[in-house]
């Protein structure tokens, strides 16, 4: 036995997250920019929302990840409250798209599914190694997709790549960038260490929560002033925010139903 675990621990830590490279959060910001594009930015916001459910279906099928009942209730309660936030510009968004919509559309689902995706294979990814490695891994996958597909894309389209880029180095815009970088990565440290201690489906329930975190820092720094359907999602957003984190603790002692538990991780890569 002692001698079989080295190697699999070498074998599995890449297998774990290799999946990333066609599944991840990659397409899903290519997505969310396509569906912004040619739909609009709050239609990609509500889109994404979606991403826990494709998250905890996709962990219950591939290795029989737990989510209770209670847990279920407050995921969608969240999300019915996030959709709530930005229910009226959604409804402008879809009405004013142009006709490429479809392409907004599937922007919309691969950035749902890209997402929830990206957790379920974090999940099992992180039981092999450590988040940093999978943050690792994750950004190197998406850098790779972008160099490698997109931007050759927009080059042989006639995109006019040099000239966005270069707009970028000027003070306003790299100072946004630099907020951003350590905003994401700060995110993106706690999601990936969020999973192996309360589970893919809840780590992305309560991450939907920045819809309405996002309102409330808008009217602390911009004055934005938020409209009755926002306070009704805010609402809604706390109270299954609330109904998640007064779940039994021995409700998420184990993440795993109990027939899954012995699975062997050579039959999930």
């Amino acid at each position: 036995m002692n001698s079989e675990e080295p190697s699999k621990t070498l074998t599995y830590i890449p297998n774990g997250f290799w999946q990333d490279l066609f599944l991840g959060g990659h397409v899903a910001i290519f997505g969310s920019f396509m569906a912004m594009t040619f739909i609009g930015s709050v239609f990609a916001a509500v889109a994404s929302l979606l991403y826990p459910v494709v998250g905890s279906v996709a962990a219950f099928l591939w290795y029989g990840e737990k989510v209770t009942r209670r847990a279920s209730i407050g995921i969608f309660i969240i999300i019915l409250g996030s959709i709530s936030i930005f229910g009226g510009k959604f409804i402008h968004d879809i009405h004013s798209a142009g006709g490429l919509q479809w392409l907004g559309y599937l922007g919309g689902l691969m950035a749902a599914s890209g997402w929830g995706l990206e957790g379920a294979i974090a999940g099992i990814g992180l039981e092999f190694s450590e988040s940093d490695t999978g943050l690792t891994a994750r950004f190197i996958f998406e850098l790779l997709f972008w160099w490698l597909i997109i931007i050759p894309i927009f080059v042989m389209t006639g995109f006019p790549i040099y000239e966005y880029a270069t707009a970028v180095f000027q003070p306003v815009p790299l100072m946004v960038l630099a907020f951003t970088g350590l905003a994401s990565g700060f995110c993106y440290v706690t999601w990936y260490k969020s999973f192996p201690l309360i589970g893919v489906g809840r780590g992305q329930g309560v991450a939907n929560l920045y819809g309405l975190i996002s309102i409330i820092l808008l009217f602390l720094f911009v004055g934005s002033t938020p409209g009755w359907t926002v306070f009704i999602g805010g609402l809604l957003c706390v109270a299954g925010a609330v109904v998640m984190f007064t779940e039994e603790p021995l409700e998420i002692e184990t993440l795993r139903n109990q027939n899954t538990e012995g699975l062997k991780m050579e039959d999930n890569f």
